[in-house]
C-alpha cells in the first residue's frame, strides 16, 4: 500500500489526472489495510476533483467503520451518502443497518431501521435479511418472524436466502416443525430450495432422528438430481450420504475443499448462504 501511495502522488507530481478507477483501487486497498480516515480523504478528493465516488465506495467504508467500532463515523458517512447524492436515503439507511448487524450492534441497527419504517421508506430485502440473521443468532425467532411479515406486508419478496435465514434459526433453537413448515411454504410459493436449505433440513431431521421427514425431503433432493436416487443402504446412511454430498457441492461453488457437515459431528449449527 505505502508503494501504490507513492505512485499515486508522483501521478500528481507530474500533473496527471487520476481517474475513478485509480481512486478505487486506491480506497479499496486503504479500507482493506483499515486506513478508513485515510480512505474518507481519498473520497473528499475525489470530490473536490469533479469526480462523482461510487456508492460502494461509501457502503465499503461504513461497513469498516462500523466492524472496527466507530459507529459515530459511520453514522456520519450515512448522512454524507445522503448529502452527496451518491444513493437514495433508504440505500444509505439500508448500508448502516447491514454494517451494525455484521459487528453485533443489532440494538442500533433496529433503531435505525425503525425510523426508516416511520418515516415510509422501505428497506431492500437484503435489509430485512440482515436483520432476521441477527436476530435468529440471538434466538429471537419470534422477531425475526415478525420481521418476515413485514417485508410481505411491504410488498416485497421473500426469498430463497431470507427462507434459510429462519429455516436455519428453527432448526438451532429445535423448532423443527416449524422449519419444515417454512420449507413447505417456499415450495408453495415457487421458490427453489438450495444446498443451504437441504443442508439445514437433512441436518436437523438427522440429529433429531425424524427420520419421516427426512426421507421426504431426500426424495425432493433426489428428484432434483442432486444426489442420486434411493441405493440399497438405510435411511440413516442415506441421510448422512446426502449430507455429505450437499457440502462437498456447496464447499466447491465457494472454492472451499470439501468438510463433512458439522451436525453429524453433534455441532449442529448451520450457515444460510
Amino acid at each position: 500500500m505505502d508503494n501504490a501511495l507513492q505512485l499515486f502522488d508522483c501521478m500528481k507530481w507530474l500533473h496527471m489526472s487520476p481517474r475513478n478507477k485509480t481512486y478505487s483501487a486506491m480506497i479499496n486497498g486503504l479500507i482493506r489495510k483499515n486506513c478508513l480516515d485515510q480512505s474518507h480523504k481519498f473520497l473528499h478528493e475525489m470530490l473536490e476533483r469533479g469526480l462523482q465516488p461510487s456508492h460502494t465506495h461509501y457502503i465499503a467504508l461504513v461497513n469498516a467503520k462500523c466492524r472496527v467500532g466507530e459507529i459515530d463515523g459511520a453514522f456520519r458517512l450515512k448522512e454524507e451518502m445522503k448529502a452527496v447524492g451518491v444513493v437514495p436515503p433508504e440505500v444509505a439507511d439500508s448500508s448502516i443497518i447491514r454494517g451494525l448487524c455484521r459487528c453485533g450492534k443489532l440494538e442500533e441497527a433496529i433503531i435505525v431501521f425503525s425510523s426508516m419504517m416511520r418515516s415510509g421508506m422501505v428497506p431492500i430485502v437484503a435489509t430485512f435479511t440482515s436483520l432476521m440473521h441477527s436476530l435468529c443468532k440471538e434466538s429471537k425467532i419470534a422477531d425475526a418472524l415478525h420481521l418476515k411479515g413485514s417485508m410481505e406486508f411491504c410488498k416485497l419478496k421473500v426469498d430463497v436466502v431470507s427462507y434459510n435465514v429462519i429455516i436455519t434459526g428453527l432448526c438451532n433453537n429445535k423448532r423443527i416443525s416449524d422449519a419444515l413448515d417454512l420449507y413447505v411454504e417456499m415450495k408453495s410459493k415457487g421458490l427453489w430450495p438450495n444446498i443451504t436449505t437441504y443442508i439445514t433440513l437433512i441436518g436437523a431431521m438427522y440429529a433429531t432422528r425424524r427420520m419421516e421427514a427426512g426421507e421426504k425431503i431426500l426424495e425432493d433432493i433426489e428428484e432434483r438430481s442432486l444426489i442420486p436416487s434411493k441405493h440399497p443402504e438405510g435411511l440413516e446412511r442415506r441421510m448422512e450420504d446426502a449430507i455429505r454430498r450437499l457440502n462437498m457441492i456447496r464447499n466447491c461453488r465457494k472454492g472451499m475443499p470439501f468438510k463433512e457437515a458439522e451436525c453429524l459431528r453433534g455441532e449442529g449449527k448451520w450457515d444460510y448462504e
